[in-house]
């Protein structure tokens, strides 16, 4: 008969989940050459266990931190966004559902974006913002003076950035395959809700292993 325990989240000796912890502590002004200087201090662990992350995250707590969490598994294969969102609904936890585009490509010709937008209408989803991008130096056909030079195909480039989010990640599912059936590099991030009733470790529960955990540190007011 076994005696292995189980630790925070279930799991027995043997089953063991790793993450990458990437924590922001809060902004910091100091005094330099009567200058006031803002710096920014980010600190990365790498493979860290379950119980690890969870003293981690108390840890902060204890220290008085606000501790916002956020979740990366885009790298990791063991796993869908929609199986991940899948398993806190069966949880009970609350998330949001927001589609990314990866390595920009979501940006091109105005022919490529058109396509892009009318794609992302079939699919009922028609709210997305447009910028343009101009190229402007000795070689460029733009004239910033004239307004009609600023559409030149080999000196502008465009950018489309759909808001496309849901509190049910299935909603996503037929543009997200869509797009990568049509080449696009696309991820469906999935944001639990920040609930205090609902324990991190619960939550923690749904992503899979090699997992990019985001602590977000701020000053508890």
């Amino acid at each position: 008969m076994s005696t292995d325990k189980p630790n925070r989240l279930g799991l027995l000796k043997g089953e063991t989940m790793t993450y990458t912890v990437i924590t922001t502590f809060p902004k910091e002004d100091t005094q330099e050459n009567e200058k006031l200087k803002t710096s920014t201090h980010k600190e990365t662990i790498f493979d860290q266990e379950l119980d690890q992350v969870l003293d981690l995250y108390e840890g902060y707590e204890r220290s008085g931190y606000k501790v916002s969490v956020a979740y990366d598994s885009g790298e990791v294969e063991d796993k869908t966004p929609f199986e991940i969102a899948n398993d806190l609904d069966n949880l009970g936890i609350e998330y949001v559902a927001k589609l990314k585009f990866l390595e920009k490509s979501n940006s091109g010709t105005h022919e490529k974006i058109v396509e892009l937008c009318e794609k992302i209408e079939q699919h009922g989803f028609y709210k997305y913002r447009v910028d343009v991008q101009l190229k402007i130096d000795e070689d460029s056909t733009v004239d910033i003076n004239r307004e009609t030079s600023w559409f030149a195909p080999d000196d502008t480039t465009y950018k489309v950035t759909p808001d496309v989010k849901s509190k049910n990640a299935n909603d996503l599912l037929g543009l997200y395959e869509d797009l990568r059936d049509s080449g696009y590099l696309v991820d469906i991030e999935i944001k639990p809700k920040n609930n205090k009733d609902e324990d991190f470790a619960t939550k923690l529960n749904a992503f899979p292993d090699g997992t990019i955990i985001k602590f977000n540190l701020s000053d508890a007011e």
